[in-house]
This record gives structure tokens, C-alpha cells and sequence, in this order.
């Protein structure tokens, strides 16, 4: 009897076995530059002092090239937006070089276009509940503009109020109007994390100076 008892527990133990599939889960998809992408609130410096705090986007290529992404980067600052409103904050996109490895991207007097959406960190960082909210506006019309950049960003680069890493992001920031007219910037921030005190001291600025 015993041994039909251990049989019979090892015929079950192997239909057991038998019936169950197992599935190997691969690893999630990762666009070629996912090192640096993503979403960063930044102060923008001009000399020593703080100018305006800029939302930058870091996006892959069509082609998700490892070399290549797009760049956007928006001024928070209203009064310099196309009829000084919160609602058509002044953004530009272009193209950059990209060394995900190295976390290093570059640009070299490349073409900026304004797009119609764009990031506002304000809107989403400081009314969390209202969710992400695009918006950008023309701010001279359909002018051509020249953006030279040349930064990188760090893996775990900056301690956040949270408590937390963040990755950081530092980078010169050029821009030329059809004019010749031009602003230079010294750029750094954090990458997004989603919890509101890590940006708070730059939507403070926000409330403050620019809005």
C-alpha cells in the first residue's frame, strides 16, 4: 500500500508538471538612445544667475538610430512666448548627435523648428492631478532658427528632495534667430521622476519670475 501511495503522489507531481507551459518573458522594449531619453526639468543660466527654467525632451529617431535623437526644449518663461501667454510658451526641436554610451550629445548650428506641442514640466509637475499637458506656441512666426548644444547627462547624476537618484543633465544652450540675434544659456536640471518635490524648487522659480 505504501507503495502505491509514493506511485501514485509521483504520477500526480509529474501530470502536474506536464501540464503546466511555461513562457520565457523577454526583456522590455528600449528605444537605441534610451540612456539619455526621457524628460528633464533644467534651470538655464546666464552667467552666474538663474534665467528661466526650461522642459527638455530627448526622443529617438523615426529610424531609432543610436546616434541620432531629437532634441525640444522649452522656455518656461511666458513673456517671451508669442502673445505672453501660458498657453503658447516659445519651444524649438532640432536634431543632435548622441553617444548613449558615454551619455554625451552635441549640435552644431542645426536648424530648430518651432513645433505646435510641446512639454510644459510646469503644468505636470506642479498640478500632478492634471496629467501631462502639451502645449507650445509660435513665437515670431515661421522664422528659422540655429540651436548649438553641447552636454551630457549622468546616470544617477543628482540627489533628489525625495530622497532618490536622478539621472542629471548638463549642457550649453545657443540660439540664433534669422536676425542674427542670439541667447546662450548654461543648462542643468534632472531628469523627471514623477515625484512633485524634486521639481518644486523650479516650479517655485516658475511662480516667481516667470509666470
Amino acid at each position: 500500500m505504501k507503495k502505491l501511495i509514493i506511485l501514485a503522489t509521483f504520477v500526480a507531481a509529474l501530470a502536474a508538471l506536464s501540464s503546466c507551459e511555461t513562457y520565457k518573458v523577454g526583456d522590455p522594449a528600449m528605444s537605441a538612445v534610451a540612456a539619455i531619453d526621457g524628460k528633464y526639468v533644467t534651470f538655464g543660466y546666464e552667467g552666474s544667475d538663474i534665467s528661466t527654467v526650461f522642459g527638455v525632451q530627448i526622443t529617438n529617431t523615426t529610424n531609432d538610430e543610436s546616434d541620432r535623437a531629437w532634441m525640444t526644449i522649452t522656455d518656461l518663461d511666458c513673456y517671451k512666448a508669442y502673445r505672453y501667454s501660458w498657453q503658447a510658451l516659445f519651444s524649438v526641436r532640432f536634431e543632435i548627435k548622441v553617444d548613449p554610451a558615454a551619455g554625451t550629445f552635441s549640435a552644431s548650428s542645426v536648424t530648430a523648428s518651432e513645433p505646435r506641442t510641446a512639454w510644459n514640466p510646469y503644468i505636470e509637475g506642479l498640478y500632478g492631478s492634471y496629467g501631462s499637458y502639451y502645449t507650445a506656441g509660435y513665437r515670431r512666426g515661421a522664422q528659422n532658427f540655429t540651436v548649438t548644444v553641447n552636454g551630457r547627462v549622468v546616470t544617477d547624476g543628482a540627489n533628489t528632495a525625495s530622497g532618490y537618484k536622478a539621472d542629471s543633465i548638463e549642457f550649453s544652450y545657443t540660439i540664433t534667430d534669422e536676425s542674427g540675434a542670439s541667447d546662450t544659456y548654461q543648462v542643468s536640471g534632472i531628469k523627471k521622476t514623477g515625484w512633485a518635490e524634486d521639481t518644486q524648487e523650479y516650479m517655485d522659480f516658475c511662480d516667481a519670475y516667470l509666470w
